[in-house]
């Protein structure tokens, strides 16, 4: 089954922070890492929900 793969703008629009501090979270280990298709970097939609509700059980999202 096909999962939409977000673009660092539509995760930079969902998060509400600049590219800065995503990549900043990425480096931190403090958000997923994207998967690189080619030079073009993703996120599996699916995963991004489940660290998120993983974050807000565990009272630190973002």
């Amino acid at each position: 089954m096909l999962h939409k793969m977000l673009t660092p703008k539509e995760v930079l629009v969902e998060i509400k922070v600049s590219s800065r501090t995503l990549r900043r979270w990425i480096q931190e280990s403090r958000f997923p890492k994207p998967v690189c298709i080619g030079n073009a970097r993703r996120w599996d939609e699916r995963e991004l929900e489940a660290y998120f509700a993983a974050a807000r059980k565990s009272g630190s999202a973002k």
